[in-house]
This record gives structure tokens, sequence and C-alpha cells, in this order.
């Protein structure tokens, strides 16, 4: 009979003990997993960081934290499932008011805008009888921003075109912005010398004024339709170049915008960054061209005016950027060449034969895709 009182006491002990958990497990219980940045250039490491934090008595002794991440992103291991995602699989046991944190540094590999994956939480009870689950969606978007492209042709470029810049600039000044005082030159007007500076050195000496003219660049790019055999690390190449020559041109103080054919992840559109300048204009250059989806088609050659609208001539310089050397896309440039300054910026691969027109040769610049 006491075999039995006991046998019966236990199972009800068991029991209690199984409800109490089940319905308390997941009570203030904190579970977090967040990268410690929201965007990164590629190539560059970031942080994954792993907070469970149980603020109540009741311990658990086994807690399964699953969750995905972007296969892009290398954790170095090789214990882990990456199919079509990079899956981890993580178990803790939590004491009681206990607070962890794990961190996992690892490299974005590539250039794009990743969600990290929904979280699946698993408790096992005090027994190991039951497994109880509680779900929580992915909240946490991360733009790993494209490299920069260091290239001596690049520098040549840059530095002719801004001659070029330095020229429009010199033909428009502004009579209210002292940039400095110089030497008295037979064109300048008496209206500006600087008498006061022309009495104290014993020669005359006028105003120089600075431009007044805003300096705009668009940069444009242009991908292939969607082929069998689309050249992707050309296209990733072209992304990385549009934010190199929009980081030049903005840390030069010149407004820029950035249109392009690839089709953004989130709208299914083409990317469209309007005319601005600073770093957060830099920002949205970078997000715009982290959320290229190059697995989506590119819209065709007749259906891309709108990279090259009517007010063009707004803007200073072109420069677009493409693998692309179809005929139609060359009768295309050239009929934008005829009326603004442009130039074509093309990636190859060494070796690779080019086929361009001889009207096209002098405004282009070719760059050989480093391995």
């Amino acid at each position: 009979m006491r075999i039995i009182m006991a046998f019966v006491s236990l199972m009800i002990l068991y029991f209690m003990i199984q409800k109490i958990f089940k319905n308390r497990w997941c009570k203030d219980l904190s579970v977090t997993v967040k990268c410690n940045c929201d965007f990164v250039y590629e190539g560059e490491q970031l942080e994954l960081v792993e907070v469970i934090e149980n603020r109540k008595y009741l311990p658990i002794s086994a807690l399964k934290v699953k969750f995905s991440t972007a296969k892009e992103w290398d954790f170095g291991e090789d214990s882990v499932t990456t199919t079509d995602k990079y899956y981890r699989n993580d178990i803790f046991s939590v004491g009681s008011y206990e607070k962890i944190t794990r961190r996992l540094p690892f490299v974005c590999k590539k250039r794009g805008y990743y969600v990290l994956g929904d979280m699946d939480i698993f408790a096992s009870d005090f027994f190991y009888s039951h497994e109880y689950l509680q779900r929580q969606k992915g909240r946490q978007w991360v733009y790993v921003f494209p490299k920069r492209v260091h290239r001596p042709e690049i520098n040549v470029l840059l530095q002719k075109t801004m001659g070029v810049i330095d020229v429009k600039k010199s033909l428009y000044e502004d009579p209210f912005s002292f940039g400095g005082i110089r030497d008295y030159q037979p064109f300048d007007s008496m209206k500006r010398v600087n008498w006061k500076a022309s009495a104290k050195t014993g020669e005359l000496k006028v105003n120089q004024l600075e431009s007044t003219k805003d300096i705009s660049v668009r940069i444009v790019l242009f991908f292939e339709e969607l082929v069998a055999a689309r050249r992707v690390e050309l296209e990733e190449y072209c992304i990385s170049l549009g934010a190199t020559l929009a980081e030049y041109f903005l840390g030069e103080r010149i407004s820029v915008s950035l249109d392009c054919n690839g089709c953004d992840k989130e709208t299914g559109n083409g990317i469209s960054i309007g005319l601005g300048s600073g770093d957060y204009h830099m920002r949205n250059i970078d997000e715009g061209l982290a959320r290229i989806d190059l697995e989506q088609a590119g819209r065709k050659i007749e259906e891309s005016a709108n990279l090259f609208p009517k007010d063009m001539k707004m803007y200073d310089l072109c420069f677009v950027v493409s693998g692309c050397q179809s005929l139609e896309f060359q009768k295309m440039l050239l009929k934008e060449k005829e009326e603004r300054s442009l130039y074509w910026v093309l990636p190859c691969y060494e070796h690779e034969k080019l086929s361009i027109q001889k009207d096209l040769q002098e405004n282009l610049v070719t760059l050989l895709i480093e391995n």
C-alpha cells in the first residue's frame, strides 16, 4: 500500500511539475538574435548577438534556439547546415534570473539586403520527456553595401573629369562669395580691385570670387536582360564601380544621382535615387545598390528610356557603367552622347574581345575585372 501511495504521490508531483513548467517556461523569458549593426561593407565582419534572459525563479535546463541567416554570411564553421540558407541550432542551459550573451562573428561575403530568418525556441522539461515550442518572426534587415574599386585607371578618369568640372565652375562666379585675393590681370574690371590690399602691397590686387554653379553628375548602371549565360560577377563589379564613382564625386561636394535598370528586391522596380549630396545621400545610394536583385530580369533596352530622361541637360556629366556591348545599347549611348558629356565605363575580362563602335571609343574607359 505504501508503495502504491508513494507511486501516486510521485505521479501527482510529476504532473504538477510538468504543468507548472508548461505554463511558466516562456513567461519572463526573452530571446533575441540580432546583428550588432544594420549595415556593413562587402568583405567586412559583423557580429551576430544572441541574448537569452530568464527573469524568473524557474530554470530551463535545455533551451534550443533555431534560426537561419543568409548563406553568404561566413561563420567559419563546418558543422552547420548550409543549403539555400545558413541554419543554426544552439543549445543553452539557463538558470534562475540568468542572462546569457553569445557573440558569433561572421564575414559578409556578398553584397545584398538580408533578413534574419524566423526563430524557433524549444524548451525541454526537467525530465526531457516533452518539448515546447515558441516562434518569433525575423525583424532585422541588414544591408551589405558594395565594396569599392581601387584602380589606377579610375583615378585617371576621375582626374580627367574633374578638369572638365573645374572649367564649368569657372564660367560662373558669385559676386557675393569671396574666395581670396590675387594679382590684377588686364582682363579684370576695375570694380573688382581691392584697394586696401593694393595700398598695402603697392600692387593692384583683385578679389577672387567662388563659383556659383552647382555641378551635378548622373551615374547610370545598365544590365542586360536575364539570359542563361548571365555574367553575375561582371554585374557585381558594375555595382561596385557605381558606388565608387558616387563616393568620389560626393566627396568633392558634387551632387550625384544614380539610376539602374536592375530590380529592387523590395519593390521589383528599377533603382532611382534623385540628385543629392552629403554623407546621408551616399547612404541612400549604398542602400539602393545593396537592394539590387540580379536574379530578376533587367528591363529591355527599349523600355529603359527613363534612364536618360529629357531633363538630362541639367547634368554636367553622365557616367554609364555597363558590361553590355550589344548594338542596340551602343546606339542608345551614341544618341545620348550627342546631347551631353558622357563616359562609358566598361568592365571586361582579360583577353575578352570587345566590339565597340568607333564614335564611342573616345568616350570609353575599359577596366579589367580583378580575380
